[in-house]
C-alpha cells in the first residue's frame, strides 16, 4: 500500500496523502528505509505523505515505536494520531512523540451537535492540540452544520461523509479534479 500511495503521489503534484500504518508495520526494521527508498524512487517529496496510525501502534514498546516515528520525522514525512481518545490515550503521547497531527475520532464528532459532553471533548482536543503546535482533523463530519460548528471552534482539517464517501481509486481521481473545497479558518 505504501508503495501505491508514494507513486499516486508523484503523479499528482498537489496532492497530499495519509496513510494508515498498523501497528505491526511500525515495529518492521525496514519500514523507514522502505519509506526513504520508496521518496527517492518516485522523486516524492516528504511532507507530502502522512502516516496514520493509532495508539495501539505505542502499546506494548512505546519507546521503538517512538524511534521509530522520529526517524519517519526525520525524513520529512508526518505523522497524525488517529482515533485520538478511544483508546489508552495518554498525553505523553502527545507530548514525546513526534505527531504533527491529531485525528478526533468520529464517536465524538458524530454527536457533537446533540451532546454537550462530545462538544466540550471535541473542542477541548481542538485547544489541547492547538496549544501543543499540532493540526487536527475531525473524522465523521456527515453534514453542513458538523463542518460550520467545527471551523467555529478552530478545527484545521475534517473528512467524512458530507466530503465524499469512500470510492475506488479512478473514482478518486475523477472527484479530487472537480472538488472545490471551503476552507475552514
Amino acid at each position: 500500500m505504501l508503495e501505491e500511495s508514494v507513486r499516486l503521489l508523484q503523479l499528482y503534484p498537489n496532492l497530499h496523502l495519509a496513510v494508515n500504518v498498523s501497528a505491526k508495520q511500525v515495529h518492521q526494521d525496514d519500514l523507514v528505509s522502505r519509506l526513504e527508498e520508496l521518496l527517492t524512487r518516485f522523486s516524492v517529496e516528504a511532507h507530502r505523505l502522512e502516516i496514520e496510525l493509532t495508539e495501539s501502534a505505542f502499546l506494548h514498546h512505546p519507546q521503538e515505536a517512538g524511534e521509530t516515528l522520529r526517524r519517519i520525522r526525520t525524513l520529512g514525512v508526518r505523522i497524525a494520531l488517529d482515533d485520538f481518545g478511544t483508546g489508552f490515550s495518554s498525553l505523553s503521547y502527545l507530548k514525546n512523540l513526534p505527531i504533527n497531527v491529531i485525528k478526533i475520532d468520529q464517536s465524538f464528532v458524530r454527536d457533537m451537535l446533540t451532546d454537550r459532553e462530545d462538544a466540550v471533548l471535541v473542542e477541548s482536543i481542538i485547544a489541547l492540540s492547538r496549544a501543543l503546535g499540532k493540526q487536527t482533523v475531525a473524522e465523521g463530519v456527515e453534514s453542513a452544520a458538523h463542518l460550520e460548528r467545527l471551523r467555529l471552534m478552530g478545527c484545521d482539517s475534517v473528512q467524512g461523509y458530507h466530503i465524499a464517501r469512500p470510492m475506488p481509486l479512478v473514482h478518486f481521481l475523477e472527484w479530487m479534479h472537480a472538488y472545490n473545497p471551503t476552507p475552514l479558518c
